[in-house]
């Protein structure tokens, strides 16, 4: 029997463009569709003139997840 041992996470933001940081390395710019293996991740979101925005989020093999932050500007 195989199993999945992903999860697909849809990362978009507000405003969009911004760069993706998982476990602190650079994967692409939102919005992106991407699997992750099951367990704990860093989800980090960064974009030019506003300030970071970052969870550690749990996944589980063959779930699903959208994360979609609202950005703050910086002052």
């Amino acid at each position: 029997m195989v199993t999945n041992e992903f999860a697909e996470i849809a990362i978009n933001s507000v405003p969009g463009g911004a760069d993706i940081m998982i476990d602190g390395k650079f994967v692409g710019n939102t919005p992106a569709h991407l699997r992750l293996r099951s367990g704990d991740h860093v989800i980090g979101i960064e974009k030019s003139g506003f300030k970071s925005w970052q969870r550690t989020i749990s996944t589980t093999a063959g779930s699903s997840l959208t994360i979609t932050p609202t950005l703050d500007k910086n002052p």
